[in-house]
């Protein structure tokens, strides 16, 4: 039996985050996990300044053709950055590689996960990634592009088996958040059974934060 609106699945949005639980979806101008027993959300969670997340390669790995929708994590050093060309200066100079305008354009919320992690709630925060899920859920196939409309009725049917999907996104989120958060709903409720996926090799980050991805 899934447990009800102790968990809950989070995605980021225009207005913010989108979090999708059994009984309810909503968005949320800020982040905060204190009314629910686990969160899985589609954002790194482990910063490193040193080589890249082993998480993230191995989950490129397995998406394939689909791998660039996992962006590089960006290092810590640069989170406090304010503009591009700051920032891809701070990276570079912390781990010797840039970050590109896609990964900085996510370090805001990058860093308003960063400050709520710790290692005593990690088991609580978990990052997930919605396309493995996805992928996961299609027999380890590839999907169209969730952008597309054979792609996003392809992520409903996938979802329905688990959830009743609401026909449209609330506002100040889009059709494809709505899928993802229910794709991170879905990975927190497997992880919460321990049924899930972990990409990763056990690497902590300096804070001691384990950087996985689960599905």
């Amino acid at each position: 039996m899934y447990p009800h609106d102790e968990i809950a699945g989070v995605d980021g949005c225009k207005a913010g985050w989108i979090v999708a639980t059994f009984g309810d979806v909503f968005v949320i101008p800020s982040l905060s996990i204190d009314q629910f027993d686990r969160v899985g959300i589609d954002m790194p969670i482990g910063l490193t300044d040193g080589p890249p997340r082993a998480c993230d390669r191995a989950a490129r790995q397995y998406l394939g053709s689909s791998r660039s929708s996992v962006f590089p994590a960006p290092p810590r050093a640069a989170l406090t950055c304010t503009d591009y060309r700051s920032a891809l200066e701070a990276a570079r100079s912390a781990t010797g590689r840039g970050i590109s305008k896609q990964t900085f354009n996510t370090m805001r919320k990058v860093a308003e996960v960063d400050q709520l992690i710790d290692p005593a709630n990690q088991d609580v925060l978990v990052e997930v990634h919605p396309e493995c899920t996805f992928r996961m859920l299609n027999g380890d196939r590839s999907l169209p592009s969730k952008k597309t409309v054979d792609g996003q009725l392809l992520r409903r049917r996938l979802l329905a088996d688990h959830f009743k999907i609401p026909t449209i996104a609330p506002p100040g989120a889009a059709l494809d958040d709505l899928f993802d958060a229910y794709a991170a709903l879905l990975s927190i409720s497997r992880f919460q059974r321990n049924e899930h996926r972990c990409f990763g090799d056990g690497q902590r980050d300096t804070r001691g934060i384990e950087m996985r991805i689960v599905c």
